[in-house]
């Protein structure tokens, strides 16, 4: 849990103090080179979007990630060890913290994903020396709508 406090530390420098120094570069990415930093998310968005809307949306071409504006996800450049063993090849990955876009964009199949990148340079090593942890993420779980919690705890009564 400790890195977890150390990546929300980073990304709160990256909004605040850093992004004065440190200027994001949008670049287009193979969406399979995107992961993820947590292992759920809430399957709604947060202007009422449910997730499956959306992916259906990104499906049939009703929005397109490389030209819709807020579909461009914020990430960490990550130059990260494919495996364990000393010596293991490396490769330039990005880490997000806007879970319930990629999850759609990866879950509609699109290929390429338009990134904002911040770099620096505790990155990388942050995310080598927390690998156990972190991991290379590529799906996460969706919880069940708040109302539907809701609707189940009232059953019982």
């Amino acid at each position: 849990m400790a890195e977890w406090s150390v990546l929300q530390g980073m990304q709160k420098q990256m909004n605040g103090q850093l992004a004065a120094r440190v200027e994001g570069e949008i670049v287009t990415v193979e969406t399979q080179d995107v992961y993820f930093t947590q292992n759920s998310v809430s399957p709604t968005l947060r202007n009422g979007m449910t997730l499956a809307q959306l992916t259906q949306d990104l499906h049939d071409g009703v929005y397109d990630p490389l030209e819709t504006p807020w579909l461009v996800l914020d990430v960490m450049q990550v130059v990260a060890r494919q495996n364990l063993h000393p010596g293991a090849r490396r490769k330039t990955v990005y880490y997000t913290l806007d879970h319930r876009r990629l999850k759609a964009i990866k879950d509609a199949s699109c290929p390429k994903v338009q990134v904002c990148v911040f770099l620096h340079h505790k990155f990388s090593d942050f995310v080598n020396k927390g690998m156990d942890s972190i991991g290379q993420r590529s799906d996460i779980k969706v919880g069940r709508p708040r109302y539907v919690q809701m609707h189940e705890c009232l059953e019982g009564v």
